[in-house]
Order: structure tokens, then C-alpha cells, then sequence
């Protein structure tokens, strides 16, 4: 069992999976040397590979990817339906 890995700060090291190929990802900070197979991705944490702020769970959506995304840099239909109605809460003020 690998162990957990931390960034130059002191957090712990989230990985940014993009892929490598077609059943390969790895990650893409430039200090870190981590990859794993596709198969074994689906339900662990990454970071947003586009603006590499917000954390996601690994979906097969996701996966179907080069790199994947958030909700916010993603533009599927479902993300544009969770947009629109995140944009109505604010305007109610919730």
C-alpha cells in the first residue's frame, strides 16, 4: 500500500488524473510519478484537470475523458441543467 503522498506545503497531494492512454492515467503534477489503470479509478477523489480548483469523484462519465472535469468547466446537458438551477437558488437568495 503506497503511502499517502503531500505536496511542498505540507497538504496532502491530490491527484490531477488526465489520461495517458487508452487504459492508463496518470497525474498531472510535475513532482509526482503516480498512474493507475482506468479500471480502478472509478470512485476516487481527483482534481478538476481544466481549473484545477474544485475536487470530483471519478465517474465512467468522467473517465470517457482525455481529462477530466468539474461540473463547471464540464458543458453536458446535466451540467447546464445543475448551472441553471444553482443560478435560480442564488437569485431566491438560498
Amino acid at each position: 500500500m503506497p503511502s499517502l503522498q503531500y505536496n511542498e506545503d505540507g497538504s496532502p497531494h491530490i491527484h490531477i488524473y488526465v489520461r495517458r492512454d487508452k487504459k492508463t492515467y496518470k497525474c498531472l503534477h510535475p513532482s509526482c510519478i503516480h498512474w493507475l489503470w482506468k479500471k480502478d479509478l472509478e470512485g476516487k477523489k481527483s482534481i478538476c484537470s481544466v481549473c484545477l480548483s474544485h475536487e470530483i469523484i471519478l465517474n465512467p462519465e468522467n473517465l470517457r475523458l482525455a481529462r477530466p472535469r468539474c461540473i463547471n468547466c464540464s458543458d453536458t446537458q446535466e451540467a447546464r441543467a445543475i448551472k441553471e438551477t444553482r443560478n435560480k437558488l442564488q437569485e431566491l437568495g438560498l
